[in-house]
């Protein structure tokens, strides 16, 4: 069985799930499309579910690819999305929280327990999913395991990290009006001299989740979640509706005086 010469593309691997979705011919391919999603980020969790079922199946197809088996669940993590309002949820943006379990149910406990990605990834589930945040960036058994594994060094990291902080925040809005400066700095895995990051992250790919940033209360205010019209999106940080900018130098200074008081 050789590997795919070329990815396939999306229509390609649809074809093949609706066609011979337990064929062990089309592993390459998957296998392929599995390495593509990383470079890409994109996902696909039908094509990477249908994989992982036939390595069950097929288990001397596993132990020549054991790899793709580890970025198939980092795919997971990637893509993880916590349980969401189904009146807030973008079409793009459907909870995926369950993916990580489902795999886990078709590959052997052996498997799983063994150290490398597979553990690793799961571990960070189990984080994200008892809403312990903290340990997921410290713990050398997570966050920074999923990292710093050679097998997947196709994963952006970056992209890696901004996908599983916005997910935190979406968690944090569904269940605070509004939460300490420190505590959603420690969730997002950042150290008080990283606040101006946060700052750009919450005028940026999080200003739909972050309504505002309150200086003197030292808070971060969420988003309305749960109702048709109570998302408040594109709202400007630290400002009304009028505002036209954020001087996040500013901020971070006040934020240091009021840190030193």
């Amino acid at each position: 069985m050789t590997a795919a010469a070329n990815p396939p593309s999306y229509d390609t691997i649809a074809g093949l799930l609706a066609t011979e979705r337990y064929n062990p011919n089309i592993v390459p391919q998957l296998e392929a499309y599995v390495e593509e999603q990383a470079k890409t980020c994109t996902y696909h969790f039908q094509a990477n579910l249908t994989l992982t079922k036939l390595y069950q199946f097929f288990p001397d197809l596993l132990a020549e690819r054991a790899d793709i088996l580890g970025l198939v669940f980092a795919l997971s993590l990637a893509n993880w999305k916590p349980p969401m309002p189904v009146a807030d949820t973008k079409e793009d943006e459907v909870s995926t929280f369950t993916d990580s379990l489902q795999l886990s149910y078709v590959v052997d406990a052996e498997v799983q327990e063994k150290e490398g990605p597979i553990s690793a990834v799961i571990r960070c589930v189990e984080l994200l999913e008892s809403c312990n945040y903290p340990p997921l960036w410290s713990d050398s058994a997570a966050l920074p395991a999923v990292l710093s594994d050679p097998s997947l060094s196709s994963l952006n990291p970056d992209s890696l990290k901004a996908h599983i902080r916005r997910s935190i925040l979406l968690s944090l809005a569904c269940t605070y009006k509004s939460a300490p400066v420190s505590v959603v700095l420690d969730a997002l895995g950042y150290s008080p001299s990283e606040a101006p990051d946060f700052m750009s992250l919450a005028a940026g790919e999080a200003s739909d989740v972050i309504s505002a940033v309150n200086v003197a209360g030292r808070s971060v205010e969420f988003a309305p979640m749960g109702g048709p019209t109570s998302v408040n999106r594109k709202r400007p940080v630290g400002g009304g509706a009028k505002a036209k900018g954020v001087d996040f130098a500013a901020i971070f200074r006040a934020m240091a005086v009021a840190s030193d008081q």
